[in-house]
């Protein structure tokens, strides 16, 4: 049988059918942006095509544990391996976790103002007077999503009653099946105080089961596992298991795997086919440890073990969360900016501080802002971080997506704003609270833009030069290629023995010293660096007087640098604490005739001050030429010492 449409009809019914059968194109409909953000700026994908071999692994899962302990070592009480968490805690310990202070600036309960017997009676729910001299700490996992509190209560404290998106209590969330010491119960017994990896605070006791340290320790160990790299997941309703029906996962979440022996032919009335089954935690009655398995469809946005630690999976993962709501310290289920960038980076293994300044303070390549820096210098130090990279300023951090009609662009679990009113008579603030991608221009409350404000830049990865293997220097120079220093020939390449020009000096000085390079001090002094890549270095340190002019206005660039040339340089930035001894040192080494008359006060200098050593027990080699080792080692000996500060 024909049937017969009247022609408008017709054409909306095609509509609707290919609407229905075909996803609507991503220019289709416009969402709302930040100023300067096209909609293809929110696809994973134009950023990762314009970086340079996007998919090479940055760390394997080796070099992932090596620098998850140098976290530990190097922020210590800040993020820990809990397996090496002491069995127990003194007295002193424990009351210094939790006896904290309480707010003293006005607060609110929705509405209402905190009073003084509000915080009393928090004060008596810590259980202060039942701790001991000794206090054995218990092992448990957690059976949900929960929140970490500063003090054992539910009730959200606020600076303002009309905010209802800020806790002053809330400390960060806790994930799914995430393993933690007890150190503490509540009066109430409602309320554990408990310690994480990365944080401490008080939860719920129905959210955690009590479980032997064996145990504990077998389920963080297990080899098989998934983790959730989907922003969320929700499992499917479970009748028969109430508990865990239609519970949320959160990126980051790592389940053990069942192994494939213990896998039961049917599941509370279903079997399992296309189904990840996970071992799962649940409490019982007493509230102790039992398992039970759960199945989780492979559609799920979830991977069989880490995800390989490329940029382009960094770019993909935190672009997951676009448009989600900012939520301070986890709470509504939600995440802020520093937990964010946490629970992204933990679906590739690494275990992150979990707040900015602790990660800013943290292991990896770091690139320091001077607060001084002009915000055309602050772009130029942004071409050293590659995207992924994590951006600092106090208050805030961000995920450093790239470069874009001169534009710098990050994407941030973006709480506050400033922007200017529209009768253009000042600034106002904008609470944004939600994850979005903006550029650096965008405003403070200072009415400073963010590239003006930014600290630091983190790139989690460390230098690793594969020709220093024996090479005595080899954790000096690796940590000043870390800190943007010093750079290596290629990757895995440093070339010490290679000699070292004068231009490579000056660059290398510029950034230990922090100074902002300088081109017209530079073109003043000599003729021959303009319109070189390192002109402004040159210029910073005439600036400074740590240059003099050369022969015949030349600079010599290009000249390989001698020990006596670096040493006359070296001595103009010296400043010890304590003058320099005047004492001859230089009567210590045979061939000290050999030191040029015009170097031998600043060849003493340095060998006092212990900024450069003799090439060897007995002889300076004055005249021979610095190699990229020795100048490394010369920089940091000089990054030790009280310097003159940029005039």
């Amino acid at each position: 049988m024909k049937m017969f449409f009247p022609k408008g009809l017709l054409s909306a019914t095609i509509a609707i059918v290919i609407t229905c059968f075909f996803p609507i194109l991503a220019n289709a409909y416009q969402v709302q942006t930040m100023p300067n953000v096209t909609n293809d700026m929110l696809d994973a994908d134009y950023w990762i095509n314009k970086m340079d071999d996007p998919d090479k692994l940055i760390m394997n899962m080796d070099q992932i544990a090596a620098f998850n302990q140098e976290i530990i070592e190097k922020i210590p009480g800040t993020v820990y391996n809990l397996a090496d968490y002491p069995t127990s805690l003194t007295k002193e310990q424990l009351t210094a976790y939790i006896d904290i202070a309480f707010p003293t600036d006005p607060a609110y309960i929705g509405t209402k103002l905190v009073s003084d017997s509000y915080y009393q009676k928090l004060e008596r729910l810590l259980n202060l007077g039942g701790i001991k001299d000794k206090n054995p700490v218990k092992y448990g996992l957690s059976v949900r999503r929960s929140n970490l509190r500063v003090f054992p209560t539910a009730d959200t404290l606020s600076d303002d009653p009309a905010d209802p998106g800020y806790d002053l209590f809330q400390n960060s969330s806790l994930l799914a099946a995430e393993p933690v010491v007890i150190l503490q119960q509540s009066s109430d017994k409602k309320w554990y105080f408990v310690q994480m990896y990365n944080c401490s605070g008080w939860v719920p006791v129905a959210d955690i089961a009590v479980c032997d340290r064996d145990t504990w320790l077998d389920y963080q160990n297990e080899s098989e596992f998934i983790v959730v790299t989907g922003s969320r997941i929700t499992l499917d309703n479970e009748p028969l298991l109430p508990e865990v029906s239609e519970i949320e996962f959160t990126m980051g979440t790592k389940l053990p795997l069942v192994a494939e022996k213990d896998l039961p032919d049917s599941l509370r009335d279903r079997r399992v086919y296309q189904n990840y089954v996970v071992k799962f935690p649940l409490r019982d009655a007493s509230g102790q440890l039992e398992f039970t398995m759960l199945p989780i469809p492979i559609s799920n946005d979830v991977t069989v073990g880490y995800l390989p630690y490329t940029r382009s999976n960094i770019i993909r993962q935190v672009m997951k969360m676009q448009g989600e709501r900012y939520c301070w310290g986890g709470m509504l289920d939600g995440r802020d900016c520093s937990a964010m960038v946490m629970e992204l980076y933990r679906t590739f293994g690494l275990t992150l501080a979990r707040n900015s300044n602790s990660q800013a303070a943290s292991a990896g390549k770091t690139l320091t802002f001077n607060e001084s820096y002009s915000v055309a210098y602050r772009e130029d130090l942004l071409q050293n971080l590659k995207p992924g990279a994590i951006l600092h300023f106090p208050g805030h951090e961000m995920l450093y997506l790239g470069k874009d009609s001169g534009n710098y662009y990050v994407i941030s679990d973006l709480g506050f704003i400033a922007e200017t009113k529209s009768d253009g008579s000042g600034l106002q603030g904008a609470r944004v609270r939600s994850v979005t991608i903006n550029d650096l221009n965008v405003l403070r409350s200072s009415g400073k833009t963010w590239v003006e404000c930014l600290s630091v830049g983190k790139q989690l990865e460390e230098t690793s030069f594969t020709d220093l293997a024996n090479n005595p220097n080899q954790e000096i120079i690796e940590n000043l290629a870390d800190n943007y220093i010093v750079q290596g020939v290629s990757d895995s390449q440093f070339n010490p023995n290679g000699k070292v020009t004068r231009a490579e000096f000056a660059a290398m000085l510029c950034r230990i010293l922090q100074l902002e390079p300088d081109e017209a001090a530079a073109k003043a002094a000599f003729n021959d660096v303009s319109g070189k890549w390192y002109c402004g270095y040159v210029g910073a340190l005439v600036k400074n007087g740590y240059f003099a002019g050369g022969d015949n206005g030349k600079f010599n660039p290009n000249a390989n640098l001698n020990r006596a040339e670096a040493a006359a340089i070296l001595a103009r930035i010296i400043n010890t604490t304590a003058p320099v001894t005047t004492e001859d040192k230089l009567q210590n080494y045979s061939d000290a005739a050999s030191v040029p008359t015009w170097a031998k006060s600043a060849m003493n200098t340095v060998i006092a001050s212990g900024v450069m050593e003799g090439k060897t027990v007995n002889k300076l080699a004055p005249l021979d030429l610095v190699t990229r080792a020795e100048a490394a080692v010369m920089l940091d000996a000089i990054s030790n010492l009280p310097v003159n500060p940029a005039s």
